[in-house]
């Protein structure tokens, strides 16, 4: 991603689309050019992750842990278990996290939190 802001749509995107093709919904994926300003970005977080939150909340511990016995579209990858997903999204997002850190760096501004908090 060429700019801190596809980092963090990119984040997102897979992680809403992830969680969307878990639950064999049709994802529309975001666009990143739709992005301009922090505060969309910010908002499409709080959006995604309360997303998330709601699919795992309705998982009982058996089937949060149980491999997945049907491909979603689009599924690129092995079947896994929603945990493993959840698990793969955390690490997606660190490393690109890192990504946006070495960026800010090169540019001679160091930075803290990438987290987006208010």
């Amino acid at each position: 991603m060429g700019s801190v802001r596809d980092q963090l749509v990119h984040i997102l995107r897979c992680e809403q689309g992830w969680i969307g093709r878990l639950q064999y919904l049709p994802v529309k994926e975001l666009e990143y050019k739709e992005y301009p300003t922090t505060k969309q970005i910010r908002e499409t977080k709080a959006r995604v992750t309360a997303e998330t939150i709601a699919y795992l909340d309705q998982l009982s511990e058996a089937q949060l842990n149980a491999e997945l016995t049907r491909r979603p579209d689009d599924w690129g990858g092995l079947l896994q278990s929603p945990d493993f997903i959840l698990h793969h999204i955390l690490t997606h997002a660190f490393h690109h996290k890192g990504q946006i850190v070495a960026m800010f760096r090169l540019l001679g501004r160091p930075i803290g939190e990438t987290d987006l908090q208010p």
